[in-house]
Parts: structure tokens; C-alpha cells; sequence
């Protein structure tokens, strides 16, 4: 049975993007930015750097969280990253 897809590693990138690390040792870059300008008040906090670089990978590696409560999940991550 193939493993779960994963969340490795993120590193924070300029302009709300994060390269995204999976347990598949592949790796994708997500753009946030058409979230902060198309949904607004949800995404609208990512827009701030210092808030942006302060989330956290949940312990399986199946999302990243802001302090918010705002998360995304490592399929969406995947399925709507560029492949790097």
C-alpha cells in the first residue's frame, strides 16, 4: 500500500510562497497570493510576512496551520503547486 502523501519541509519564500517539501521527495512551489487578493479576509492576513512565515506543520505532515486556525492540506499543497 503506497504511503500517505506528507508534508517534509516548507520553507517560507518572498511574496506568499512557500516551497513545499512531500515524504515522495518531490517538491512544489505555492503561490498564496491569488487566495489574499481573490477571498480576502480569510487568506488577507497571509499578506503580512512576519505573520506568513509563522506556521506550523502538524505532526503527520498532513497540513500547515497558522496561529489563525487557517490551514492547508498537503493534497491541496500538491495538486495546485508548481512542480519544482
Amino acid at each position: 500500500m503506497p504511503k500517505r502523501l506528507a508534508i517534509s519541509a516548507v520553507e517560507p519564500c518572498e511574496n506568499a510562497v512557500l516551497r513545499v517539501q512531500f515524504n515522495n521527495g518531490k517538491s512544489v512551489l505555492y503561490d498564496f497570493k491569488p487566495y489574499i487578493e481573490r477571498i480576502g479576509k480569510i487568506y488577507e492576513p497571509l499578506a503580512e510576512p512576519t505573520f506568513f512565515r509563522r506556521f506550523t506543520i502538524d505532526r503527520l505532515g498532513y497540513y500547515i496551520e497558522w496561529e489563525n486556525g487557517m490551514d492547508v492540506c498537503a493534497d491541496t499543497l500538491w495538486a495546485e503547486g508548481r512542480k519544482i
